[in-house]
């Protein structure tokens, strides 16, 4: 298989397989409508509840891109991207949810084999690692040298990888923040996630 020609998830796709997801855990998910918000301002995609639980999810579909030079995918790139789309959701939650009522969850979805949890593992840790030895320090890259900042205002982020030919996810994986305010609540929610 060329891994350069898949073509990555459509919105609609993406939000599929967190809803899909989500709603066989017996969640309920509503769509929020930007639109109902002031100008300018911006919404993650779902309201989210079921279980005595309610939370706030966006879902962002990263695309792994071959660089047209090297033929290669960069870390540098695939940080970037990352770490923007957190920026991004931060903001769509923060606008919502000012006061930071609502436990907030990512859901990231890649249908390329090679863009997958690890890729943001080492954008959390902010360096790839081989053993003990790092490979490349990925904080040194100035373009978003406020991305710290950005985490500790997020519960949860999940990690979709989804089948590139059935569009169906294959293996989830979840990241907690362990220092949350609203910590009790992400911990059942992750607990009723991993019901099934």
């Amino acid at each position: 298989m060329d891994w350069s020609k898949i073509k990555k998830l459509s919105e609609s796709q993406a939000k599929n397989v967190a809803k899909t997801y989500l709603t066989k855990r017996s969640f309920k998910c509503e769509e929020i409508d930007p639109t109902t918000l002031s100008p300018g301002k911006l919404s993650p995609d779902y309201y989210v509840y079921g279980h005595d639980l309610e939370f706030l999810c966006e879902v962002k579909t990263p695309e792994h891109k071959l660089d047209p030079i090297t033929k290669l995918y960069k870390w540098d790139t695939t940080f970037y991207k990352l770490k923007s789309l957190i920026h991004k959701a931060v903001k769509q939650f923060e606008d919502y949810d000012k006061e930071h009522k609502n436990v907030r969850v990512i859901a990231f979805t890649s249908n390329h084999p090679q863009l997958n949890y690890s890729q943001l593992i080492h954008n959390i840790k902010g360096k790839v690692e081989f053993g003990k030895t790092v490979i490349r320090d990925l904080d040194k890259i100035s373009k978003l040298n406020n991305w710290q900042e950005d985490l500790p205002r997020l519960e949860l982020v999940l990690w979709f990888q989804v089948n590139y030919i059935t569009n169906e996810a294959i293996r989830i994986h979840k990241f907690e923040n362990a220092e949350s305010p609203l910590i009790l609540k992400t911990e059942r929610l992750i607990r009723k996630l991993s019901a099934i």
